[in-house]
């Protein structure tokens, strides 16, 4: 199996948010549908904004899950920006709750420096074979940590990595991912295999 195709919206804000979530999924499920158009095999979401604050990109993906539990349509997932509040360990752990609600379905993007994002893979290839283990460094890191029960079969290979020093991107499995970027959702052309396509920009 290859690296599949992800897409990823790196901000929404919503300037009349109404009642919540409805009025957030709405753009997010014609994101998951065009990308889905787009051969896209993961969706992950970033920053989405209202005028009160952030909100939480799993719990968007988990209210997501019952509308996307077909073959054909894109895993959503979110983005952890580490060093910004989630550890990695906190970030898998909520993947994999995710995905117990909705198994096979749920995506995650980690994005750091360097060696932050280098000891968080670390953390991310131990927690999903559930058993104890102690893995990481100074920076991200787990002592004797279970992630029971663990994950689906493949979740490994719905966790992509973004090296925010360097500007580049790979899977957990540390396939590279070719990252394009457009402005917008309309301007999103059928991916490849082993592109990650960013609509708005990263952070730098």
């Amino acid at each position: 199996m290859g690296a599949g195709a992800w897409v990823l919206l790196s901000a929404l804000e919503l300037d009349d948010p109404g009642p919540l979530p409805d009025a957030a999924l709405a753009p997010l499920r014609q994101l998951v549908r065009v990308s889905g158009d787009r051969r896209a095999d993961c969706v992950l979401v970033g920053r989405v904004s209202v005028e009160e604050g952030t909100l939480d990109g799993f719990m968007l993906a988990a209210a997501l899950g019952d509308e996307i539990d077909e073959p054909d349509v894109p895993a959503v997932g979110t983005v952890c920006w580490l060093g910004e509040g989630r550890s990695a360990s906190v970030a898998l752990r909520e993947l994999t709750c995710v995905d117990h609600l909705h198994p096979g379905r749920a995506a995650l993007l980690l994005a750091g420096d360097t060696e932050r994002l280098a000891e968080a893979a670390a953390v991310a290839r131990a927690l999903i074979h559930g058993d104890p283990v102690t893995a990481g460094g100074a920076l991200e890191h787990v002592v004797a940590a279970p992630n029971l029960p663990p994950p689906s079969d493949g979740i490994g290979r719905r966790i992509a990595l973004f090296d925010t020093t360097l500007g580049v991107a790979h899977t957990l499995a540390g396939e590279a991912l070719t990252i394009t970027q457009v402005d917008e959702l309309t301007e999103l052309a059928r991916l490849e295999d082993a592109e990650l396509a960013v609509v708005g920009s990263l952070p730098s």
